[in-house]
């Protein structure tokens, strides 16, 4: 009996084994989409007189900036390719793109909020690499516009009319083969943040030019320092109704990275705004096996903490999205 009955178990049909299940891919970014950021800019023009602090005159001041940045005019199609590339691949720069679907390039800084910007009562700064010209920019009224090589750049200060940045305010823009916009505001009478920029800039363009084919078939400088990861954890608040989100990605080929926050029963967080908010260019490798450091920061609906997953996709000019990778976060209060 016992034989029996294991011939007969034996022969029974064998349950179907379930495939695994495969993440349903997002729709990507649109284009120009709505990142949540609602956020007023400081105006491009106000007085240059400016009062000090007796309050019994007013001051001017003017500043004489000294960066040799002359390659800007003579890059070519590719050394523009080139020099996004190694912005995408550092760290210390998040390459986006802005509503027509141009390439732009942040300086990352501390204290950076949504679009690249730092506002606060003490600081003010923004510093952007942009392939398309910005509108708002040729038509500042206090901006002081410059073309590539023409050195010294005399930057004339003045004060924002409205908003939180206060005294001693540049806006200062470099045209050439990119455009680059820089404001800082302070109550100091140094413009470190601009010149910073503006050295670190020509750095990498004299890397761009020499080494463009290289840099375009492989996605970053083989030859240069590795990224380093950011600190901290993959998500974290720095403040109300903020969320930022860090990781190290490489999808092998040009693509645009974003993020997504799935809650405890799996339902995207913020979907849109986020995905906008944080779609980014990294680096890449051919082998696709290199850590390229991604970090945004977006505007959230506030609430309390919950335990989720945080996603990063990639889309190709294919337009086929990917999943890079996952893992389990604790979506902080905010």
């Amino acid at each position: 009996m016992w034989v029996g009955w294991w011939l007969v178990a034996e022969a029974r049909p064998r349950k179907p084994t379930q495939p695994p299940t495969t993440p349903v891919a997002p729709a990507p970014p649109a284009i120009g989409g709505d990142d949540g950021a609602a956020i007023t800019l400081p105006p491009l023009a106000g007085p240059t007189e400016i009062p000090n602090l007796d309050g019994l005159a007013r001051d001017t001041a003017t500043f004489t900036l000294e960066v040799d940045l002359s390659a800007l005019a003579e890059l070519d199609e590719q050394q523009v390719d080139a020099l996004f590339t190694l912005l995408a691949a550092d760290p210390g720069w998040r390459v986006g793109r802005d509503e027509s679907g141009a390439r732009m390039a942040f300086l990352r800084a501390d204290g950076q909020g949504v679009r690249g910007w730092t506002l606060g009562k003490d600081r003010c700064a923004s510093f952007v690499v942009r392939e398309a010209p910005d509108p708002r920019w040729e038509q500042g009224g206090n901006v002081v516009s410059t073309h590539a090589g023409a050195d010294p750049i005399r930057a004339r200060a003045y004060r924002p009319t409205g908003g939180t940045c206060s005294t001693f305010t540049t806006a200062v823009r470099v045209t050439g083969a990119v455009e680059v916009d820089v404001f800082e505001a302070g109550a100091v009478d140094a413009r470190r943040f601009t010149l910073d920029g503006l050295d670190r800039l020509a750095q990498v363009v004299a890397v761009a030019r020499p080494l463009a084919p290289t840099l375009v078939a492989n996605g970053h400088d083989p030859l240069g320092e590795p990224p380093v990861p950011f600190p901290g954890p993959p998500v974290s608040s720095p403040g109300p109704g903020l969320l930022t989100m860090t990781g190290a990605v490489d999808p092998g080929k040009p693509a645009w990275v974003w993020a997504r926050v799935l809650d405890p029963s799996g339902a995207p967080f913020a979907e849109p705004t986020l995905a906008a908010a944080s779609l980014e260019r990294p680096g890449w490798s051919p082998a696709g096996d290199g850590t390229f450091p991604v970090a945004s920061t977006a505007r959230v609906p506030p609430g309390p903490a919950f335990d989720g997953t945080l996603e990063w996709w990639a889309v190709a000019d294919d337009g086929v999205p990917w999943l890079l990778g996952a893992t389990s976060v604790t979506i902080p209060a905010r």
